[in-house]
């Protein structure tokens, strides 16, 4: 996980939980397999996505001095600025609100939930997760 989100210690964490809550409804080693599967199905979707973000980032944040480094400076500076409305631009509310449903899908993750919500839906059957779209 690169660092341009902050998250590589949230992923392993949600990783444990997510483990721990499927682990513990183990009854015999042939579930060992299967378990595995699932948590790797579980957790792919969403480790993708915040490793996504970061390489997004990364990029975004070491521009060269020059034309992309300048666009981004000024598309930031934009962004704080208030828009008018007959330009049909996003106002600083709505920006915020962005931002905040980016932050709400990023910091209110239940990975316990997530996992029990695996298990209450078929996990309890042995049956392999399929991945989420």
């Amino acid at each position: 996980m690169l660092p341009y989100t902050a998250q590589g210690s949230a992923m392993a964490i949600e990783d444990a939980a997510v483990l721990g809550v499927i682990f513990s409804h183990i009854t015999s080693r042939q579930q060992v397999l299967p378990f595995l599967r699932a948590y790797q199905n579980l957790r792919y979707p969403r480790t993708t996505t915040t490793q996504l973000a970061a390489r997004a980032n990364q990029k975004i944040f070491h521009f060269s001095d020059g034309p992309e480094q300048e666009a981004r400076d000024n598309s930031m500076r934009e962004a704080m600025e208030d828009f008018r409305e007959e330009r049909g631009e996003p106002s600083r509310y709505e920006l915020a609100e962005n931002v905040k449903e980016k932050n709400r899908i990023q910091f209110c993750y239940d990975a316990e939930a997530e996992a029990e919500q695996w298990w209450l839906t078929g996990g309890s059957s042995g049956e392999p997760l399929t991945s989420k779209p």
